[in-house]
């Protein structure tokens, strides 16, 4: 009878504890595969994996997952409201209403993504970095490029496209995917992607590689994404416990290695290079 009063008083207080721990809301959206809310890799996004991750980890908390936008989480922390996401770029307006943990994400940056039967014409136009710019590949009768509407990467791009969009009406599409399908059916030839996205695709569609990609000398190589808590106390006590486990990592992030299922070997090698350099150089200041 002790025994069994001692468990169910045991089983209470656990429970009133669970209820007593502070609830984190992640907002997420639809990205593949950052976060995959639906389809055959449901939930397997590597933000997805990541921020179940953290959540394990961040066991002062419990958590709860929101669907929302960007556009509707930029304006719950505008409006005060305390969430997190964990797929967040730094932005100066972003900077304002957001606490921004250490870098969570190593990424490549978007490349150019072509066919290989006009590989070498494009590497022709490649500086002595093996960078190409786009306004000069868009400019060739042989550039089929496949572009999503109202969509714009960087501001020369924007230009590039005026007249090109109203001679190629056939190109445009309403995502991604659909402009990568066109890239599949040789409808075009090239297209700007995350070296990710490729790898989704790939997979959904059961494909082997048939592209290669080149850097564009308008963008970054690589990029940084971080977990971000709306400016509250509750957002800046989450962030300062994310960068604790952040810190306890003692070689490449294990998390990354959800980031690998979904790009290439070569795509992963460029990613731990990228990582060792700047986390020594981080860690030597």
């Amino acid at each position: 009878m002790i025994l069994r009063l001692g468990i169910l008083i045991a089983c209470f207080c656990a429970a009133v504890a669970a209820q007593a721990k502070d609830v984190v809301a992640w907002h997420v959206s639809h990205f593949p595969p950052v976060n995959i809310m639906s389809g055959p890799f449901e939930n397997e996004g590597f933000a997805d994996k990541t921020r179940s991750f953290f959540q394990r980890n961040l066991m002062e908390y419990s958590h709860q997952d929101v669907t929302q936008g960007y556009a509707q989480s930029m304006e719950s922390a505008q409006a005060g409201t305390a969430f997190c996401r964990a797929d967040m770029l730094k932005t100066p307006e972003r900077e304002k209403v957001f606490y921004f943990s250490q870098p969570v994400y190593f990424t490549s940056g978007r490349r150019l993504l072509v066919s290989n039967d006009i590989f070498l014409q494009t590497r022709g136009f490649a500086n002595k970095n093996g960078d190409v710019r786009f306004s000069d590949l868009l400019g060739q009768p042989w550039a089929k490029y496949s572009y999503v509407k109202g969509r714009v990467y960087f501001p020369t791009e924007q230009e590039a496209l005026k007249v090109y969009r109203d001679k190629h009406p056939e190109l445009a599409s309403e995502n991604s995917y659909e402009a990568f399908n066109l890239l599949k059916r040789e409808e075009a030839n090239m297209m700007i992607l995350y070296p990710f996205e490729y790898g989704y695709y790939l997979r959904l569609d059961d494909l082997a590689p048939s592209h290669r990609s080149l850097q564009l000398a308008e963008m970054e190589p690589f990029s940084y994404a971080y977990f971000a808590c709306s400016k509250t106390p509750k957002g800046k006590r989450v962030i300062e416990a994310v960068n604790s486990i952040v810190k306890k990592e003692e070689d490449i992030y294990s998390w990354l290695y959800y980031y690998k299922e979904w790009v290439s070997h070569e795509e992963w090698q460029r990613i731990k290079r990228f990582f060792y350099k700047v986390t020594t150089n981080y860690n030597e200041n």
